[in-house]
């Protein structure tokens, strides 16, 4: 009987380890019980790793950043994800060499770097990650960062230190295998973890690494969809037989992975593995529907990303200190040391008392098909800038008479969280490359249409209010986005505060002023969009001027002076 990946050695072949240096370096120390894939074994350099300081405070980082507040059970973290991974990436090893129709095997060194780049993939990711980073913009992500790099993974760093006292690597390096050298290796996990976090795996060496850790089909994918589905309480998933048609391979003068599409011994098409890989980013895309991208998720991230903006912005915290923290430290820090836009934002979280979206735009479309797709681009670009975001959602505040704290700009990076359909997929024995480009005309259209296409329709920017706003504020709110940003709102959810007759709010500020002082002449249309509007406010850069703003009581100063 064929022995399950669980139940065999991680390393079984001696034959080419007359000393038996290999079998004690892949030698299974530890055994892990998974929830989602049973037991996982261990090496001893893996488990030293796992013990270390920098690695444990994974488990105070949740996979899914907020989505509990949606899915009570989605607590899994980067902790489980990364040994997931791991195991993952050992299933796709094996599945490689074992196949019956090989071409390049996988060699022990690539095993082990294939073993430990995917156990350290996320290693320097901080609180709130993908939040902060993809969605924010706030930071660069984790391996782009040279100081992070260098923090989690440099020469000083505390994974070095167990790689480079490694008595199995130093044993294996003094063999005459060079390639085990402890730095040799340190230096080689960082280049390929870096590579997968830069889409840059096609500079590699053995690009295959890449390849099987962070591309379309992966480890990581691989592990967190079933995670994810499994800890969310969705009942779907995927078959992993496809997965025995991946090999290793020559393309573009590079060893890759590709998936066969055909049976080798017929050269016919293998429809069920092209069903089940078109399955498997159909899961990709209902999740993000269903999860990533559900509508309290997003509310929640955007109230985190608008607090630590803040944070940032009156210098209360530097990205250093986010290293040592947990989601929960985090966001408890704010709410009692932070400015009093983080305490309000996180208080209100605490008591899950989400904002609600007022004014929306979908940055879905394609330029022929929305006709002010440039507009939309534009603004993108410019809210894509986290001090922007800061001065309109102030501005809006200003505008309406609303504590600091009240409004919240939500617009995520381009692309955020789309993974690009690039498998590298064998057609027929000879066209080999990216599935979205060498795939059948049907297939290509399916996965243009139902997966890469619907993915991005889920990506919309949104301004967020205080639920306890009263509606009609709410829809004041509306009014001034769309003349703030020049663009009606599109987005259903925001569609109630559409108002065709909406006053500009100087005008609302005059007549409320001439309200309170019957003595004034009201002025007309004119005079008041005429005032001097920008009168003891600093100078900023033309990025800033459209959206800076008088309150009630600097414009009643101005009127009155």
């Amino acid at each position: 009987m064929r022995k399950s990946i669980s139940q065999a050695t991680i390393f079984d072949s001696k034959k080419a380890d007359p000393d038996g240096h290999l079998e004690r370096l892949f030698k299974p120390h530890k055994t892990i019980r998974d929830a989602v894939h049973g037991d996982i074994m261990l090496t001893e350099l893996e488990v030293r790793i796992i013990d270390t300081e920098c690695f444990q405070r994974l488990r105070g980082l949740r996979q899914l950043g907020t989505t509990h507040l949606v899915y009570p059970c989605a607590m899994h973290t980067r902790f489980d994800h990364a040994i997931g991974c791991l195991h993952v990436a050992e299933k796709l090893v094996r599945l490689v060499n074992s196949n019956p129709y090989p071409d390049i095997k996988i060699d022990h060194y690539d095993h082990l770097l294939i073993r430990l780049s995917a156990l350290l993939h996320d290693l320097a990711h901080i609180p709130f990650g993908h939040t902060i980073e993809d969605e924010g913009g706030l930071l660069m992500s984790q391996w782009k960062d040279a100081e992070r790099t260098e923090r989690f993974l440099g020469d000083k760093s505390e994974v070095a230190q167990i790689i480079r006292t490694s008595e199995s690597l130093q044993r294996m390096s003094n063999s005459g295998a060079t390639q085990y050298e402890p730095i040799m290796v340190l230096r080689d996990l960082r280049a390929t973890i870096q590579a997968i976090e830069e889409h840059t795996v096609e500079g590699l060496v053995r690009p295959f690494i890449g390849d099987i850790i962070g591309n379309t089909l992966c480890a990581d994918l691989l592990d967190y969809i079933r995670r994810d589905l499994y800890f969310c309480g969705l009942e779907e998933g995927y078959d992993d037989r496809f997965l025995s048609y991946l090999y290793v391979t020559t393309y573009n003068g590079k060893p890759r992975l590709v998936l066969r599409l055909h049976k080798p011994s017929t050269k016919k098409i293998r429809r069920d593995v092209q069903s089940e890989l078109l399955h498997l980013l159909r899961l990709r895309y209902s999740l993000a529907e269903k999860v990533y991208f559900h509508h309290a998720k997003i509310s929640s991230s955007a109230m985190i990303i608008s607090a630590v903006t803040d944070m940032f912005h009156r210098e209360k915290i530097d990205k250093s200190r986010l290293y040592s923290m947990s989601d929960d430290s985090l966001l408890e820090y704010m709410k009692n040391e932070g400015t009093s836009i983080a305490k309000r934002l996180t208080s209100n979280l605490s008591r899950h008392k989400l904002f609600k979206p007022v004014y929306g735009l979908r940055f879905g479309g394609e330029s022929g098909e929305d006709p002010v797709y440039s507009d939309k681009e534009t603004l993108r670009k410019r809210l894509a800038k986290k001090e922007v975001r800061w001065q309109a959602e102030r501005s809006l505040e200003k505008q309406n008479d609303l504590p600091e704290g009240s409004v919240v700009i939500y617009c995520p990076g381009e692309g955020m969280g789309y993974k690009a359909v690039k498998a590298l997929v064998n057609i027929d024995g000879h066209i080999i490359g990216p599935l979205d480009e060498k795939a059948p005309s049907r297939v290509a259209e399916e996965i243009r249409s139902s997966i890469t296409q619907k993915h991005k329709e889920l990506w919309c920017m949104y301004v967020f209010v205080d639920p306890d706003i009263d509606d009609s504020v709410k829809t004041l709110v509306h009014g001034d986005c769309q003349i703030m940003f020049r663009l009606q709102s599109d987005v259903e959810d925001c569609r109630p505060f559409f108002n065709p007759s909406h006053v500009h709010y100087l005008l609302r500020f005059e007549d409320r002023l001439t309200g309170q002082h019957p003595e004034l002449t009201h002025l007309d249309h004119d005079s008041v969009l005429g005032i001097a509007a920008r009168v003891n406010i600093p100078a900023v850069s033309d990025d800033l001027s459209s959206v800076i703003s008088l309150s009630f009581d600097e414009y009643s100063r101005i009127r009155l002076a």
